[in-house]
């Protein structure tokens, strides 16, 4: 009887620690980053335009990135963090927790289409930790005909006019997956509970029996 007693105790404990440890190493999944670029699609030669790209993410403190484009069909005129019009724009700058974004001024000086690269060294937090690298890509072309707004499909996403048209799905496939690593620890969770309360009253029961 001693011995049943012990190994019962032995299991609770057992139990115990596997719960507690699972609630002290649960912890969510940490929010990625995302490159936003937006603008204008198609314009006119000689026309000036802005292209918008916005790096969006929970704590973000500082991006290291840069833009590639073809400086044959277009040449920059401000809004990055270097100067120069040799294809290359550095998208350097420090933020504050939120969004952080960048208005790149171009002329449209030559016919053609090109491809406005955003990458990224990396993304990180107010703590100098590092979060992720997202990048993206939008066309633009130069011609003679009226500037109109993009409506490109973006990994999967119909964009309508003036509308975002390069997004990085990294940080929602780590809120989806930080969720569903929540909702499988939770039913772990759950499930050793019920195991705990089980072997409670299984014990109980036999501590009764053994004094009747």
């Amino acid at each position: 009887m001693k011995n049943k007693v012990l190994n019962t105790r032995k299991c609770l404990m057992t139990g115990l620690m596997i719960l507690l440890l699972m609630i002290f190493f649960t912890v969510p999944a940490a929010a990625g980053s995302s490159v936003v670029i937006s603008g204008s699609k198609s314009v006119n030669q000689g026309e000036s335009f802005t292209v918008t790209v916005t790096f969006k993410g929970d704590d973000i403190g500082r991006v290291d990135g840069q833009m590639t484009y073809d400086s044959s069909v277009l040449s920059y005129v401000s809004g990055g963090s270097s100067k120069g019009d040799n294809g290359y724009i550095e998208l350097a700058d420090a933020g504050t927790g939120e969004e952080l974004t960048f208005n790149l001024k171009f002329k449209a000086s030559g016919e053609g289409t090109t491809s406005l690269k955003v990458t990224t060294q990396g993304v990180y937090n107010l703590e100098e930790e590092y979060i992720d690298a997202p990048s993206g890509a939008m066309q633009v072309s130069v011609n003679g005909n009226e500037t109109e707004s993009m409506t490109d499909e973006t990994q999967g996403q119909d964009i309508t006019d003036n509308q975002d048209v390069s997004i990085d799905d990294s940080s929602s496939d780590n809120g989806e997956n930080g969720s569903l690593n929540l909702v499988i620890i939770g039913a772990v969770c759950t499930a050793a509970l019920v195991i705990i309360v089980l072997l409670l009253i299984r014990h109980s029961r036999r501590r009764y029996r053994g004094k009747h």
